[in-house]
């Protein structure tokens, strides 16, 4: 728009030689200045580079734009990001949860914010509600976990044996025995809950029975391998095993893969020296027994070079030279295998009991306890 001021005497505003005007004056309106918008991922891993931050164009003003990004990991200070002045922006890598916005400046109307970003660094879930421990139930019971964090998942486990499809978090138990379950994120981090005991008081019930089967070895067994022999709720099943010319009995070993069996409930008495009788002490679950020859070492000349030893859930090793090492479950389930280096090594494990096995033949049973 165009403006001028004219000065005049009384009567003589219309009068051209009468009158004095000002020079013309254009003034320029220009529409109301709106900053633009950001948007982007708003979840990382911990040390991960997260997807660039996008932003749009603002509107209005003059039409000619600069930028400045920000950021802040607390709730006060916003500090500018160094040679963040595009309309985009690429994080670095985070550690931390943090929030950016972009200042959005023209040079007439002046600067205003986009709205907040906040990208959230996923942390290892922390649980908050265990499952509880509950004694002589009647009827099935619900187990409840709660931990911290987003897109968990959950595994539940009944005396160290994954339960298949209880994977919420919540489960129902039905049996007697122990409980835990492992949280864990979409970055790969675990937690496990306390293990929790419940126990029915229909298991001292003796119509209650579980089966109970020895799978096939290079054994003969009474009950024969394979055959399912059931047996009452916290009574003993025993069974017998003879050896073939061909094998020993020194140093057998029987494990179920559960815990409260393998560490203190197998008993062995040796009748011969081609026979022993086993005792698994007070069933209350369903078990498959394996039967293995486990001696501590197979080189008696060289054994004492490779030690191996556990300490607070972790295991330790000192080797002479580099070698390859297997550890198995005493189900036979490989846990996991290693290149080791000469000299010391440790690695975290969970509690338990393991066969580690050298690519020198040399072997090793091994019981893994917390501190």
């Amino acid at each position: 728009m165009y403006y001028r001021f004219i000065v005049a005497t009384p009567g003589n505003i219309d009068d051209y030689y009468k009158r004095s005007m000002s020079r013309v004056v254009h003034l320029t309106v220009n529409p109301a200045f709106t900053p633009g918008s950001v948007s982007g991922t708003d979840t990382v891993c911990p040390g991960v580079i997260p997807d660039p931050i996008y932003g749009t164009l603002p509107t209005g003003g003059s039409g000619v734009y600069t930028y400045q990004w920000q950021q802040r990991t607390d709730d006060l200070n916003w500090t500018n990001i160094p040679g963040a002045t595009g309309i985009n922006f690429i994080p670095d890598a985070l550690e931390a949860s943090t929030y950016f916005r972009r200042i959005d400046t023209d040079p007439i109307c002046g600067s205003a914010e986009t709205d907040n970003h906040f990208i959230e660094v996923r942390a290892k879930p922390v649980i908050t509600i265990q499952p509880l421990d509950e004694y002589c139930l009647e009827k099935s019971h619900l187990l409840t976990v709660a931990a911290t964090g987003k897109y968990l998942s959950y595994q539940w486990y009944h005396n160290d044996r994954m339960i298949i499809g209880a994977t919420k978090s919540m489960y129902i138990a039905t049996q007697t025995g122990e409980y835990y379950v492992i949280v864990s994120n979409p970055c790969g981090d675990t937690t496990k809950s306390r293990i929790c005991e419940i126990n029915y008081c229909g298991e001292t019930d003796l119509e209650i029975q579980r089966a109970v089967v020895i799978l096939p070895s290079q054994y003969i067994t009474n009950p024969l391998a394979n055959m399912v022999t059931y047996v009452r709720g916290h009574k003993d099943f025993a069974f017998t095993i003879m050896a073939d010319p061909a094998y020993s009995l020194e140093n057998i070993v029987a494990t179920t893969g559960i815990e409260r069996y393998d560490k203190e409930g197998i008993k062995y008495n040796y009748i011969a020296n081609d026979s022993v009788v086993v005792t698994i002490r007070q069933v209350t679950d369903v078990l498959t027994i394996t039967l293995s020859d486990t001696p501590p070492t197979v080189n008696e000349q060289i054994d004492h070079l490779y030690k191996v030893w556990s300490y607070n859930e972790r295991l330790y090793f000192n080797i002479p030279q580099p070698a390859k090492v297997w550890i198995y479950t005493l189900t036979g389930a490989l846990y996991g295998n290693r290149n080791l280096p000469a000299g010391d090594y440790s690695m975290p494990v969970n509690s338990g009991f393991y066969m580690i096995v050298f690519d020198n033949g040399i072997r090793y049973k091994i019981s893994v306890t917390p501190q």
